[in-house]
């Protein structure tokens, strides 16, 4: 049966309340409408399922990106709590309120591993301190009884008196590791003054010449007149006699030992650079950030203490110290060191100025 129909309106359940006004031109058929009809509901469908995966998919990602933060971060915490302290956190790049959680749990990691290594250090200093007392004591009978013994022999040329030279050789040895040992454990403070940079670097280099000698090495030195520093006189020998010891202990076949200090600036004041440099067997590059660390040493003696105390010794002055690896072969050790006294709060560290730069 065929009707005349210009135009069919076409309702939907799943359209609610709306409706599809469609033209038919000329006749049409009741099958012919039927089938159109038919072919709407079909796309009508398809699009509602088109649209419920586009959802569903949206949900499936906005799910997996908030439960991957909050997954990664659980992890960590609950690794902290399970007592590890070296994690990172692949959240802490985000600019969200996730990265901001991830900066302050890594910031809290970072806090408890300096408390912990605090702890450790402070249980190790006074473990090393008593130590080194009842060492040092019984140490100190040793030597007075092998000094009157060599006293006694000096005049000697048989096994006796060498050996009494050689004992108290190494009780000297002996003597420099407690040293270092007491000053990591328990540093001492600083007596400040205006101190000549020029004598303490030639009070330092003479207590080196015996041992530049044994070694055959060649002192080059070579700078300008420095001003004076504020500062601990006898920490910065030290300093510097620890720097170049070092340096002569890396060249056993011989080489040359470079002293060289100019006027410069540090962190915008104005300051003193003293480069010591060597060209004997070096710091591999990947053991220089080590170098510091306490315990830390490339050979077969020594306590591994030394750079640590040159290195506080220096921050306690206000300077900055550094290792890089020598063009030319070796290590070369750069020390800065402010003209003008820091900033200090006070305490044990700062001493009385008993001058003034340009003397007393």
């Amino acid at each position: 049966m065929s009707v005349a129909v210009e135009r069919v309106l076409l309702s939907d359940p799943l359209m609610g309340d709306r409706a599809r006004l469609i033209t038919v031109g000329g006749m049409a058929s009741l099958a012919e409408i039927e089938s159109e009809v038919r072919t709407y509901r079909t796309q009508l469908v398809a699009a509602a399922l088109a649209v419920g995966a586009l959802v569903a998919l949206a949900l499936a990602l906005a799910t997996v990106r908030l439960t991957r933060p909050i997954h990664d971060l659980t992890q960590v915490a609950d690794r902290i709590a399970a007592g590890e302290r070296n994690l990172s956190s692949a959240s802490v790049d985000r600019h969200d309120e996730f990265g901001m959680l991830a900066r302050s749990i890594m910031r809290m990691l970072d806090a408890l591993r300096d408390s912990a290594k605090n702890e450790e250090q402070a249980a190790l200093g006074r473990m090393a301190t008593m130590i080194a007392h009842d060492v040092r004591n019984a140490l100190s009978s040793v030597k007075m009884n092998v000094k009157i013994l060599h006293t006694h022999h000096s005049r000697d040329q048989g096994d006796l008196a060498e050996g009494c030279e050689i004992a108290l050789e190494q009780i000297g040895y002996m003597e420099n590791i407690l040293t270092d040992m007491l000053d990591f454990a328990r540093p001492r403070g600083l007596v400040m003054d205006w101190v000549d940079l020029d004598e303490v670097i030639r009070i330092a280099t003479l207590s080196m010449l015996p041992e530049i000698g044994e070694r055959s090495v060649v002192l080059c030195q070579s700078h300008e007149r420095l001003p004076k520093v504020f500062g601990d006189r006898t920490r910065l020998i030290q300093v510097f006699q620890n720097l170049m010891a070092n340096a002569i202990q890396s060249m056993s076949n011989g080489g040359h030992l470079t002293l060289d200090a100019k006027s410069t600036l540090h962190q915008s004041r104005p300051a003193v650079e003293v480069l010591i440099a060597d060209n004997g067997s070096g710091i591999p590059e990947e053991l220089l950030s080590k170098a510091f660390d306490p315990f830390f040493t490339t050979r077969t003696k020594g306590t591994g203490l030394g750079l640590t105390i040159v290195r506080r010794i220096v921050i306690d002055h206000g300077g900055a110290i550094r290792l890089e690896q020598n063009p030319e072969g070796g290590t070369i050790a750069r020390v800065m060191l402010p003209l003008s006294p820091p900033e200090w709060e006070g305490g044990d560290v700062l001493g009385h100025v008993r001058g003034s730069p340009s003397g007393p």
